[in-house]
């Protein structure tokens, strides 16, 4: 299919000032594409087009020598707005559609695995038009007749000047353009706004009300992230500075943030006297507050704060937010049932068995004091669901009664299934397989809050779980970047650049993770996979021998296994002893089909691998896609355990991974 493009371009001078306008078209057999007019003519018709397609069709066609990435797509198209990538994927699908391409044809656009995409019809009699100028009007001016060019524009010094100052003009105006597409949270962090609220101090004489001025921070917070063109950083990172003497320019330092937010509460009987103050990283308070009022009315005072702050750095916003003022509606007409929930969100954030436990009774008693409150429902199903990964407790029995609490409360608050679709994911993305319902779920939970960096988190596991590693990587970092001193966060990411093959980058972050506190043998099989990419042996011993001690679980045959991976010549002696310990229990089943896929043993790994999703236990799908697993990829089998999983149904709903194609009625994989 051959494209041309039409250039036309006129400039004048009007009251000694330069005009320049440019016209481009693009048109290719029956199909014009008029970018300034913004529409795509087909057999002399006009087809309806959605913004966003129309420009990434444009963007594709003035970059189509080159691949364009979809992180590339996301920046340019969809500039300061997280989506995710099954929205860059339908936007590309209907590109297509509307120029009539396809994805089994791809005589326009086309998939470029592991690199993005590329406009590949080819460019004809595109030729760059020299802008004509002509001078201001005057009694000596040359006529020129319709149709002909005028005369060839000669320099002197006056217009020479002016053309200088025309280049300076658009050379401003294209920095800009590319300013105004960079990353949101790159625009901000240069010239925009992004705000850490610190936990506020409780002056109350009842120090264990500690949990309300916390809540009250938490809820300011919340209301500040739904301001357009404002970063909030996370709880996790901006409460992590609870307690220490750490002053406001070394915390906006570590947090990377431009604003602070700071503050104390007293609580005495039902009188509450908040003080709140917004200070700039270089440690200058800009504006302080002192607010007055009744216990009854703390949900408007919540708003008053947030609208306050918000009015105080409206003007440095990267967008224009003349928004409605913030004004939440109470979620509940109890106090009681209030604070309640306020104590059960302080010990669900402590993230521990028997915090946990305790927030599930709380919320439970919230509920009691009000069957209609929304955000009880939410608390309490996301304890449930968090549960099993601090406990005992199985995840069938957790997940259940999470499922149950979510059904439960949408029945007496319709907001109730939006604000737990996080939660749901998470559910979905543990249980049997539920790839699409798990996708859909964490689409909803991120257009319902883009910026939920634990939501984040868990979405990048769930795509490189189905082989989609340069998203997941995207993804971590975007949650890394709201959430930076979070251990889990930072974990997560050193694992997305692990499958990302960015090795130095992945033992950064591991390190970073443990350095904020979460030690590498908490999840080592990462962090082992790492070491020995490294050929750190001993490192690798090390965690490994610590994991299965932990588990109380004999180590003896992995001596054998890291002198087979030095010497293949010694495969057999470390295949003899795997299987020893296997026999003994002394291998955890799900480390078992990863150990012979490192031995060049891909039936007996794969063998295990059909034996783990039978009950679908924390089969860990990342490693079935890694460099490590290309011997398992090769066999053909491979392509009846992803069907087996079902993520060929996954990947035809959604998009197929860099490594993986369908062939016929199996899937083949490299």
């Amino acid at each position: 299919m051959a494209v041309r493009m039409c250039t036309g371009s006129t400039a004048r001078l009007s009251d000694g000032w330069m005009e320049f306008s440019s016209h481009k078209r693009y048109r290719f057999t029956d199909i014009l594409i008029d970018e300034d007019q913004r529409v795509v003519v087909v057999e002399g018709q006009e087809a309806e087009v959605q913004p966003q397609v129309f420009d990434l069709l444009i963007y594709l066609i003035q970059n189509h020598d080159r691949a364009v990435s979809k992180q590339e797509l996301q920046d340019q198209i969809w500039p300061g707005i997280f989506v995710s990538e099954t929205v860059i994927s339908r936007t590309v699908m209907k590109a297509r559609k509307a120029v009539g391409d396809d994805a089994r044809n791809q005589l326009v656009i086309k998939t470029l695995h592991g690199h993005g995409y590329r406009f590949v019809a080819q460019l004809e009699g595109d030729e760059s038009v020299v802008p004509e100028f002509s001078s201001p009007a005057s009694t000596d001016q040359e006529s020129v007749e319709p149709g002909k060019r005028s005369r060839p524009w000669r320099f002197n010094g006056v217009w020479a000047l002016l053309v200088l100052a025309l280049l300076v003009m658009v050379s401003y105006l294209i920095g800009s353009r590319i300013f105004d597409q960079a990353p949101k949270f790159e625009r901000e962090s240069a010239e925009g706004v992004s705000i850490a609220v610190l936990p506020f101090t409780n002056l109350s004489d009842d120090k264990s009300s500690e949990y309300f001025s916390d809540g009250l921070s938490e809820e300011v917070m919340n209301r500040l992230a739904r301001v357009s063109g404002l970063l909030v950083v996370a709880r996790t990172s901006a409460f992590s500075f609870k307690g220490t003497n750490k002053d406001s320019r070394t915390i906006a330092d570590e947090l990377q943030v431009s604003h602070l937010i700071d503050g104390s509460v007293r609580m005495d009987g039902d009188q509450l006297r908040v003080n709140a103050q917004l200070i700039d990283s270089s440690g200058y308070q800009i504006w302080s507050k002192t607010y007055t009022g009744e216990l009854v009315d703390v949900f408007t005072l919540q708003d008053t704060i947030a609208n306050d702050i918000v009015s105080q750095v409206r003007p440095s916003l990267p967008v224009d937010t003349q928004e409605d003022p913030i004004a939440t509606v109470p979620p509940t007409r109890s106090l009681e049932a209030y604070e309640l929930v306020l104590r059960g969100n302080f010990h669900l954030q402590r993230r521990n068995e028997g915090p946990l436990k305790r927030s599930i009774r709380l919320f439970e008693e919230a509920i009691s004091l009000d069957d209609r409150y929304g955000d009880a429902y939410v608390g309490l199903a996301t304890a449930h669901a968090l549960l099993p990964s601090y406990s005992y407790e199985t995840q069938e029995e957790s997940f259940g009664s999470a499922m149950a609490t979510i059904e439960k409360g949408a029945q007496f608050d319709s907001s109730v299934p939006i604000k737990a679709s996080g939660i749901k994911s998470f559910i979905l993305m543990y249980s049997q397989w539920h790839w699409i319902d798990s996708e859909n779920s964490f689409k909803q939970a991120l257009d319902y809050n883009p910026d939920n960096a634990e939501v984040l988190q868990w979405y990048s596991l769930f795509l490189s779980s189905t082989g989609r590693f340069d998203d997941s990587l995207r993804v971590a970092r975007r949650a890394q970047q709201l959430d930076p001193l979070s251990p889990v966060v930072n974990h997560r990411l050193a694992i997305a650049h692990l499958w990302a093959n960015n090795d130095d980058e992945a033992l950064r972050y591991f390190d970073r993770a443990r350095e904020l506190g979460m030690p590498s043998v908490s999840i080592p099989g990462a962090y082992i996979i790492l070491m020995l990419r490294f050929g750190e042996y001993e490192k690798a011993k090390q965690v490994f021998n610590g994991y299965q001690k932990m588990l109380g679980l004999d180590s003896h045959y992995l001596d054998a296994f890291l002198m087979a991976l030095e010497d293949p010549a010694l495969i057999p002696s470390a295949v003899a002893a795997l299987e020893t310990a296997a026999e003994n229990g002394d291998v955890p089943r799900l480390h078992l089909y990863p150990l012979w896929t490192y031995l060049q043993q891909d039936d007996r790994a794969l063998d295990a691998a059909f034996g783990l999703i039978q009950n679908r236990p924390k089969f860990n799908t990342e490693f079935l896609f890694s460099r490590e697993s290309a011997v398992l990829r090769a066999n053909p089998r491979f392509g009846q355990l992803v069907q087996t999983i079902g993520l060929r149904r996954y990947w035809e709903e959604f998009e197929w991974p860099d490594m993986c194609q369908p062939a016929g009625e199996s899937v083949v994989c490299n």
